[in-house]
């Protein structure tokens, strides 16, 4: 499948989710319920929308991201495609995904593996990624996590793309409010972050 079976443009970019829904992995998202302390949205297929939605709107209204908005969409709507591998309940009870970037990589190569190498790899790479970004809420001192940052950035092909996508998934997870002002902020440091490493 190519990335413009999925994404389209006419004056702005848009989803065509009917094609969207028609992919078994992506059906399959429908199921797959998440830790409502996180994902107070419901389903691992809402939240997915909620993320992509925040992407396209970036794509079509934020310059600083044009380069790579295909890039930013397209791993939004691909980064907790592996969730239905990857989620269990615990004897808590509590949901969990652990390891489901991983799984979302090796099943967003193969959908995408009619695309260009290049493009499709730089999606697979921020998929791949995306869980390293959540790490930074935990990070208390700014030198920490100017060196997690740097860190992400010596694994991340697209550290642009990779702060973009981690800003939407925050943004579409509904969880404690107070925490997640914090979280966007520090997405908000990572966008800038990424911007002055590519102006260098």
């Amino acid at each position: 499948m190519k990335i413009s079976d999925i994404l389209k443009r006419s004056h702005q970019y848009y989803i065509d989710w009917d094609l969207v829904e028609s992919i078994p992995e992506f059906a399959a998202l429908k199921d797959v319920q998440q830790s409502p302390e996180w994902h107070a949205e419901g389903n691992a297929w809402i939240h997915t929308k909620q993320v992509t939605e925040k992407a396209l709107d970036f794509a079509n209204n934020d310059r600083t991201c044009a380069i790579d908005a295909e890039i930013i969409v397209l791993s939004a709507l691909f980064h907790d495609i592996g969730k239905s591998k990857a989620t269990f309940v615990s004897e808590d009870g509590k949901i969990h995904s652990y390891g489901h970037e991983k799984f979302s990589d090796k099943i967003t190569r193969k959908i995408l593996w009619d695309e260009q190498i290049a493009i499709r790899e730089s999606i697979c790479n921020c998929v791949r990624l995306h869980m390293e970004c959540h790490s930074l809420k935990k990070i208390k001192q700014f030198s920490a996590f100017k060196k997690k940052i740097e860190n992400i950035r010596k694994c991340s092909t697209k550290l642009n793309a990779l702060a973009f996508l981690h800003y939407c998934d925050v943004y579409g997870s509904n969880y404690d409010p107070v925490a997640k002002v914090k979280d966007i902020e520090n997405a908000d440091m990572l966008i800038n972050y990424a911007q002055e490493a590519i102006s260098l």
